[in-house]
């Protein structure tokens, strides 16, 4: 038997030895992986396939009987929820359902997606001490002095109990309801980065962002309100 992780991380000539793999009689091979996490690659070259969807069909086109787990034992439904909403245009994910039943008191009164306002940011951290994820160690420097803070591409494999996320440019228009932002990109790095960065959370995720979320679900916190 062969097993083969982070699957979605193969790419081009991968898929060459995968086949030649494939068509041996004595032996099995199992892939594991979410295309919703296709951040890194094993080598940087134009052969196809590139995009999940293209990965996806090849595998199918090698014999691969496709099994989707469509389950989390990481994040609250309401994170899910939301998570599946950054793949949403691509029609090919099945809804996620969470495993995380049992929610312990103290972080029963806060829970779900919210943004989070420059002028109220401070007293958030202050108040639920949330792990910052952002693109650098130089993104809002100042901000994240004295709090446990990882960049996007860091966080992968690792979970917390609340992340404040400080968006890009781009996340910044998903929240305003542009689920489409992303589909120009020449990888999917930009989209799988949002994706791991919400689902590194278990019971709340928070963006640094001063309006309101045009998408249901994320609500906006107050320290008067909340």
């Amino acid at each position: 038997s062969i097993l083969i992780d982070e699957m979605q991380d193969l790419v081009g000539w991968d898929f060459e030895l995968i086949d030649k793999l494939s068509k041996l009689p004595t032996i099995s091979i199992t892939c594991v992986g979410d295309f919703r996490q296709t951040i890194y690659t094993t080598h940087i070259g134009t052969k196809r396939p590139k995009t999940n969807t293209e990965k996806l069909e090849k595998f199918k086109s090698l014999g691969f009987k496709i099994e989707n787990l469509n389950i989390s034992w990481r994040c609250i439904q309401l994170i899910c929820s939301f998570a599946d909403k950054v793949h949403s245009a691509e029609g090919i994910y099945k809804k996620t359902n969470s495993e995380v039943k049992k929610i312990p008191e103290e972080y029963q009164e806060h829970l779900g997606v919210f943004t989070v306002s420059f002028e109220n940011v401070k007293e958030y951290l202050a108040t639920y001490n949330p792990v910052i994820l952002r693109v650098t160690k130089v993104t809002q420097k100042q901000l994240c002095k004295g709090f446990a803070s990882v960049n996007f591409g860091a966080c992968k494999g690792l979970g917390f109990k609340r992340v404040l996320i400080i968006p890009t440019d781009k996340q910044k228009k998903f929240l305003n309801g542009n689920h489409k932002v992303f589909d120009k990109d020449k990888t999917e790095k930009a989209k799988s980065s949002l994706y791991v960065a919400i689902t590194r959370a278990k019971y709340s995720v928070a963006f640094l962002y001063d309006e309101n979320s045009d998408i249901e679900g994320v609500k906006n916190w107050n320290p008067i309100q909340n």
